[in-house]
């Protein structure tokens, strides 16, 4: 069962045994271990309902707001309660939301221990791409082939010899490739997750000696901006420039299991 905060509302009502419209995204925390505490923020990520929904069947259901007397009373319980009872008529996929941000409702999942339950998504690794720069051109090459590599299913005859390679396979992931420069707020969270290594800042942006220098020069040049930055947003990881070694890190380190409903 998901818990999630709409973004985008059908343009259009849906009814029982419609398919899902296009275009329709949600936001939500996944739970983990690190953020079981009911006051534990998480990392709010997108939920694409239209590609999550596909081919699955459904159930979709809304309530006014989380923790509210009539929600947490009489609309959600008895989803929980039937749970097993709903998911045996061939349900895939149990969602409910409500007018609240994804922390708020990812704090109501967990007040009614709704925790392994909440379907994670793909992690998002997105590609700040360069077409004219050699090193970038490299690292996509190598971020498209463990992505191809990733989606095939993997089976005893496939498996190989080398572990991390059988590691990558596994793990799914969604790529992004972008050659449009990070905003502001992207451009902090990858400044955060690159540490304070000295003259990491200069690495990112040209020239740059700190955050605030970084975001005044992006915001003067955006070419100043240095590709490739390779970015796992749900994860806290960056990689900059194309050294194999460390994208191959970074994909070995995401989760080899998502929950599901």
């Amino acid at each position: 069962m998901s818990t999630t905060s709409p973004e985008l509302a059908a343009p259009n009502p849906v009814k029982a045994g419609d398919s899902f419209p296009e275009g329709v995204e949600f936001s939500y925390v996944p739970y983990t271990p690190e953020n079981e505490s009911i006051t534990s923020c998480g990392r709010p990520q997108k939920y694409l309902a239209s590609k999550e929904f596909s081919d699955k069947k459904v159930v979709l259901f809304a309530v006014p707001g989380a923790f509210t007397p009539g929600c947490s009373v009489k609309h959600l319980p008895g989803f929980i309660e039937h749970l097993s009872e709903i998911k045996a008529k061939g349900v895939d996929i149990i969602v409910v939301i409500a007018f609240n941000d994804a922390w708020v409702m990812s704090a109501w999942a967990k007040a009614n221990s709704i925790k392994e339950e909440i379907h994670k998504s793909l992690d998002v690794i997105t590609l700040f791409h360069k077409a004219s720069s050699p090193a970038s051109l490299r690292a996509q090459t190598l971020l498209k082939q463990i992505s191809a590599h990733a989606s095939e299913t993997a089976t005893e005859d496939q498996a190989t010899d080398h572990a991390a390679q059988d590691k990558l396979q596994r793990t799914e992931f969604e790529l992004n490739v972008t050659e449009d420069p990070p905003t502001r707020d992207q451009l902090r969270t990858i400044l955060e997750y690159a540490g304070p290594e000295p003259g990491r800042a200069g690495q990112i942006v040209e020239g740059a000696v700190d955050e605030a220098d970084a975001l005044n020069k992006l915001k003067e040049n955006p070419d100043r901006f240095q590709r490739p930055v390779i970015v796992d947003w749900n994860n806290g990881r960056a990689v900059f420039g194309d050294k194999e070694s460390e994208i191959m890190k970074m994909i070995s380190q995401l989760p080899k299991e998502t929950n599901s409903v």
